[in-house]
């Protein structure tokens, strides 16, 4: 599960970077746990921090992937993710906050997928 940490930091899309990445064990389940920390860089969010979650399982690998992928660094497997932890730490990303269903959720998202959205939109208004 996903979760921001921060509720005055409303729904949309951030410039962020990536301040820290730890791998440490769910509580829960004893399962490693991915915790993403990116700080806010522009906007009237800019200095606020919002936290993501991940369990690192099978079930998850695809998401995974694709999150790194998004912050330009090539995963083959992602039980090797621990190696690139460092590479993680200052990254700049684009980052979007999605709340459902009382969930607050933090996506990684790619250039081509903003470009994608952002004609989208234009689409819209025209």
């Amino acid at each position: 599960m996903d979760q921001a940490t921060h509720t005055d930091v409303p729904d949309g899309d951030y410039e962020a970077v990536i301040e820290e990445f730890d791998i440490t064990k769910s509580r829960k389940t004893g399962e490693p746990l991915l915790i993403w920390t990116f700080r806010i860089a522009t906007g009237p969010c800019a200095g606020k921090t919002l936290k993501k979650f991940r369990i690192l399982k099978d079930a998850w690998a695809n998401w995974i992937r694709e999150e790194i992928d998004n912050c330009g660094i090539q995963l083959d497997d992602v039980y090797h993710i621990h190696q690139h932890a460092p590479k993680l730490i200052g990254k700049p990303v684009r980052i979007a906050r999605r709340t459902r269903n009382q969930f607050a959720n933090i996506y990684i998202t790619s250039p081509r997928a903003r470009q994608a959205r952002e004609t989208r939109e234009e689409e819209l208004v025209t």
